[in-house]
């Protein structure tokens, strides 16, 4: 190729997410559009691209090698899987955009400014929720019956980012294996549900009414068995995961998300926050107002607790009246102690009970990782020791582990 005609990709994110890799480190990047001299090519690419650095036998990296897959083929495959069907096969990326759409100009618009509002999210937003909360499933709305699955494609190990759909802006975050996934979804629409319905309908009607009354009470105990099933599914995850009173995760999977933020934290060089929570005072509303009140101020409780902390923080309730919270990314001890702060300063106030008004308090002790603690048992040990520190000093207050002289800082 002429030098004239080279062009220069090292702005791109794949080139620089790939350089930045250690040795025998592996990028794959998202499934997006080929863009040349800075502009999308037309007709339209789809690529992914696998990176990894070159090093020299003395480790010093010299530059990156760079593989493109043109990924037509495999959206040619999905298809062909739809000839001759009526339903709408669907493949939809992590930020919830078409890659494939049986109308062409509802894909790929995160790569357009004119398309960046067209999305399955945005177009089915309650359908793209219910569809996030589980890996597979099958949804019916009015918006028609939603048949899904979600594809991880990334190996364990290899490395990807969120990618952009400008030519030339970097990286907005960095992509674990679970992070990077496509959902491939199969749509039949309301219409096509009614008309088959009234068309199944017309077929039994003309077999008689006898059996048209016989295949009716059939299926409709077969919709109420499949119906009871998943019912007692959501049930059973809900009692596994949740507590049953406030809703709030339980004991299990707080100490599952504290391993996995510990172990992402870890990974990333990044701190986390623990604050262990022990609520002053409900033992007397217990005794005064009865245990009906005792419930309704700790369902309160939850409910003010996720109120003052972040949306990506976990609140839990582990039992009685202890809570806990797990602060992911924070950038040290200052960050935890205004949460815990926050959250003596949220128990401290009145709540309006139906037996009355309560007044409580809140005895907080908090922990950070990699600072105090490595594992999830010894920074909940130090948590724990530090809420006993608030409350011998009072009570009402919060209290660092630091602070306490529990243990000393890893990292400053």
């Amino acid at each position: 190729m002429p030098e004239a005609k080279l062009q220069s990709k090292s702005r791109r994110y794949y080139f620089t997410d790939t350089f930045v890799l250690g040795e025998r480190e592996i990028f794959v990047s998202l499934l997006d559009l080929n863009v040349e001299q800075g502009r999308v090519e037309q007709p339209l690419k789809p690529m992914i691209r696998f990176g990894t650095p070159v090093f020299d036998n003395k480790g010093v990296k010299r530059g990156i090698v760079l593989l493109n897959y043109l990924a037509a083929n495999l959206l040619e495959l999905i298809k062909a899987e739809q000839a001759g069907k009526k339903s709408a096969n669907m493949l939809v990326n992590t930020e919830g955009y078409w890659l494939l759409n049986p109308e062409n100009e509802k894909e790929w618009g995160f790569m357009f400014e004119d398309r960046v509002k067209i999305s399955f999210a945005v177009a089915y937003p309650e359908e793209w929720r219910m569809i996030r909360q589980q890996w597979a499933g099958q949804i019916q709305t009015e918006n028609g019956l939603f048949t899904f699955t979600t594809i991880y494609p990334l190996q364990e190990g290899f490395r990807s980012s969120s990618g952009s759909g400008e030519p030339y802006r970097p990286s907005a975050i960095d992509l674990d294996p679970s992070e990077y996934f496509w959902v491939l979804v199969s749509q039949i629409p309301p219409e096509v549900m009614t008309n088959h319905t009234r068309a199944l309908m017309g077929r039994l009607f003309t077999i008689g009414a006898l059996l048209f009354v016989l295949i009716s009470y059939g299926a409709w105990q077969l919709a109420l068995v499949i119906t009871k099933r998943r019912i007692y599914q959501a049930q059973l995850v809900e009692l596994a995961l949740y507590d049953s009173l406030t809703g709030l995760p339980n004991r299990k999977f707080f100490f599952d998300r504290l391993e996995e933020g510990i172990s992402h934290s870890a990974r990333h060089g990044r701190r986390l926050g623990l604050l262990y929570v022990d609520l002053d005072g409900f033992k007397a509303v217990n005794d005064t107002m009865g245990h009906g009140a005792g419930d309704e101020l700790l369902i309160k409780v939850g409910v003010d607790l996720k109120k003052t902390l972040r949306k990506s923080d976990t609140v839990a309730r582990l039992g009685g009246d202890e809570f806990a919270v797990i602060l992911f990314e924070i950038k040290g001890m200052e960050d935890a102690r205004r949460a815990g702060e926050k959250v003596v300063e949220a128990l401290c106030q009145s709540f309006q009970l139906k037996a009355g008004v309560a007044q409580i308090g809140g005895s907080v002790g908090a922990a950070i990782f990699p600072d105090h603690e490595v594992t999830a048992d010894a920074l909940i040990k130090q948590a724990d020791a530090a809420m006993y520190e608030a409350k011998a000093k009072g009570k009402s207050t919060c209290v660092m582990a630091f602070d306490s002289g529990l243990n000393k800082p890893v990292v400053q």
